[in-house]
């Protein structure tokens, strides 16, 4: 069995290794099965929440890609240290944040004290960016091209098909925001956009 699977380590790692230099990425990697899972509430298309299904070895390589981005952004410091809490390894993500916001909303309320908290939720921020764009910020972040290109040449022809039981639709063209699961959404710089 172990040979088995070095055997199939090496085939990854080949298939992997020609994707990096080829700068191609298999269509079946960039193609998806949506299905809608109803989340609550009554009619509205709202409550419904979309669930993309994938190929895993393309989102393994994705995740390469997001380790490779990773340690280019921390290099350079393009991601914003301290605050930036999610994805990040070794921190609490957004449990940090929520503490010192509970801090100091207990200190203002035991000492009687002004406090005013501000909320930016930018609708929808990962699932609006066209794909021209997030290749153009990268750039302008003096991002490696050969990462760039990889990046770029992932999210070219990405399509998905809706699945209902009325039957499935055929394949619909995605031009902008990140894949749902994409290991590489983590690390984009979206502060930038």
């Amino acid at each position: 069995m172990a040979s088995h699977t070095v055997h199939e380590e090496k085939v990854l790692a080949a298939t992997f290794n020609h994707c990096t230099e080829e700068e191609q990425i298999p269509l079946d990697w960039k193609r998806s099965h949506t299905i809608l899972f109803h989340k609550g509430g009554e009619g509205e298309i709202g409550n419904w929440r979309p669930i993309a299904f994938q190929a895993t070895i393309g989102k393994i390589f994705a995740g390469i890609l997001a380790d490779r981005n990773y340690e280019w952004a921390m290099r350079g410091r393009r991601i914003s240290l301290p605050y930036q809490k999610g994805f990040i390894p070794g921190t609490e993500g957004c449990f940090e944040h929520n503490f010192v916001l509970n801090s100091a909303l207990e200190d203002a309320r035991r000492n009687s004290k002004e406090i005013a908290i501000a909320w930016l939720d930018l609708a929808d921020a990962f699932g609006s960016i066209p794909h021209a764009h997030i290749t153009r910020v990268l750039a302008e972040m003096e991002m490696p091209n050969a990462l760039i290109r990889l990046i770029s040449v992932n999210y070219e022809g990405v399509t998905t098909r809706i699945e209902a039981s009325s039957g499935t639709t055929p394949p619909i063209h995605i031009t902008r925001g990140v894949r749902q699961g994409d290991p590489l959404c983590s690390i984009f710089p979206l502060n930038q956009y």
